[in-house]
């Protein structure tokens, strides 16, 4: 039927129809007909049971808060990745509109770093290492995220993924006393590593590149941190159109980047992260090890084998400390007093988002 260019060639059999598509503004659907499936929990109600879908165009946060407000709009959320990411602009909300229905949910962490470990000074574990025992977390919790945050460390997987993961307690010593609030033991290390204080008082100087859209609060503050312990680190912020290629390419020294995902041990998170040729592997890691470890994964035939290879994936990667941990923050969804049927959900299986909206 031709290609994905133009919207008109889209062919499916799903409940929603692509009807309408205004470049920058907003696409619209409308209820398949002929649509075969019907709601799982309740199998006597034919599927979709909305007549129309249409999804705004809003890139600015004030634009999306104004909308729900006036009733514009009847939902944002993490479908669309809308979400509402401080507690102060939820709170705010709550004070004009306090009918509004608010559902949080913590899928992740996007106050992780990634440091290009081929690149110094993070090819020296010891200065990873010090950049992590620099941040005070419950600080930075309490301070920013009014104490919701889960500032349990973790890995790529979150640890609530219990049967893939290895718990914070049952992590060696040495490794988590690095996730202590330490800046003494954070200079000491930089000392062991070469990078003693200069004249100035600065260490080293490196950059921070930061996707625009989830703002740049928690990485300021981490900034202070490591201003403490003498290293500058100069935020880069980028829209995601420049961010992906960036990252793509590794250019970049440090990057905002996730963890702690609420995924299956089958998706990114379960070990591609750390793959050398994956657009995801944000600390440009090429790990023989790890790359033999996977090959197993790969080759793998039971959900047992898989989930035990990911613990021990999920595992050297932290212990290597190829990527920073940061507060695990609640982001909110917002949905309006009349829609009904509406519990929060964020997707329905992997990736499944707008099957939401037709139940």
């Amino acid at each position: 039927h031709g290609d994905a260019n133009d919207w008109r060639n889209l062919v499916g059999t799903g409940p929603m129809m692509l009807t309408d598509w205004v470049e920058g503004s907003s696409m619209t659907w409308t209820k398949n007909p002929d649509y075969w499936g019907y709601d799982e929990k309740y199998p006597e109600n034919r599927l979709p049971y909305i007549d129309r879908l249409r999804a705004l165009v809003m890139p600015e946060v004030a634009t999306r808060l104004s909308a729900l407000r006036s009733g514009r709009i009847d939902y944002v959320g993490f479908i669309g990745s809308t979400m509402i990411e401080t507690l102060e602009q939820v709170e705010s909300l709550l004070k004009t509109n306090p009918e509004l229905r608010i559902w949080p949910a913590a899928p992740g962490s996007n106050n992780s770093m990634g440091m290009n470990i081929q690149l110094p000074p993070f090819d020296d574990i010891r200065v990873r290492k010090a950049l992590q025992m620099a941040i005070n977390l419950e600080e930075a919790n309490n301070g920013f995220y009014g104490g919701y945050a889960d500032i349990v460390p973790q890995g790529q997987l979150s640890r609530h993924i219990t049967q893939a993961v290895i718990q914070f307690e049952d992590w060696p010593e040495d490794v988590k006393k690095v996730f202590d609030y330490d800046p003494e033991g954070a200079e000491a290390l930089l000392d062991e590593a070469g990078y003693p204080r200069g004249a100035d008082g600065v260490r080293f100087e490196t950059d921070l590149m930061q996707l625009a859209r989830y703002g740049t609060d928690y990485m300021v503050l981490a900034v202070s941190y490591w201003k403490k312990i003498g290293v500058t680190v100069e935020i880069e912020v980028e829209e995601g159109a420049a961010f992906g290629p960036r990252r793509t390419s590794r250019d970049y020294r440090m990057m905002q980047t996730d963890s702690a995902a609420k995924v299956s041990a089958l998706g990114w998170a379960g070990g591609m992260r750390f793959l050398p040729e994956t657009q995801w592997n944000t600390s440009n890691t090429d790990d023989p090890w790890y790359n033999a470890k996977f090959e197993e994964k790969r080759a793998a035939t039971t959900m047992e084998e898989v989930n035990s290879i990911t613990k021990e994936l999920n595992q050297h990667a932290i212990e290597q400390f190829w990527s920073l941990f940061g507060p695990v923050a609640p982001r909110y969804a917002v949905s309006q007093p009349w829609i009904i049927g509406y519990n929060g959900e964020a997707e329905m299986g992997m990736g499944r988002h707008n099957t939401v909206f037709t139940r």
